[in-house]
C-alpha cells in the first residue's frame, strides 16, 4: 500500500548564516504508524521544525531541539 506524506522543514540558524540541505531528507525507521525524517545540513541547527500532511494542507508540525548538521524528526500517528 502506497502512503502519501508531503513534508516541508524550516531550520533555525544563526544571524548571517545560509544554511543548505546537503544530503537527504531520507525516510527512515518506518514502522505501522511512525517514519522517522533526516537530512544533513551545511551548518548547524539549533531547531528543526517539520510540517507534514496527506495533503497540501499540512495540518501537522513535530519539532526537534538539537544542535546538529544531521538532523532526524519522528513522525508519529502516521495513517495508511
Amino acid at each position: 500500500m502506497k502512503i502519501m506524506l508531503l513534508i516541508v522543514i524550516t531550520l533555525s540558524i544563526p544571524v548571517h548564516a545560509t544554511v543548505e540541505i546537503i544530503a537527504g531528507p531520507y525516510v527512515q525507521n518506518v514502522g505501522n504508524d511512525c517514519a522517522t525524517i533526516m537530512w544533513k545540513t551545511n551548518i548547524k541547527t539549533e531547531k528543526n521544525v517539520v510540517y507534514w500532511g496527506n495533503s497540501y494542507k499540512l495540518i501537522n508540525k513535530t519539532v526537534a531541539y538539537e544542535n546538529t548538521e544531521w538532523h532526524e524528526v519522528k513522525l508519529d500517528g502516521l495513517k495508511h
